[in-house]
């Protein structure tokens, strides 16, 4: 099986008292930052505001 190469993107959020955004991950049980793929001609920006 070949692997290509995805663009994604990643956020770190936070807030004025200093709290971080993070989500669960029901994949692993654990915890990460907003993250995920870019679609095609997609800009980072729209991506990272479907992500969230």
């Amino acid at each position: 099986m070949r692997l290509g190469i995805r663009s994604a993107v990643m956020a770190v959020l936070v807030n004025q008292e200093g709290k971080v955004l993070i989500g669960s991950s029901p994949r692993d049980g654990g915890y990460k930052f907003p993250q995920g793929g870019r679609e095609p001609f997609e800009d980072v920006i729209t991506c990272i505001k479907r992500e969230l």
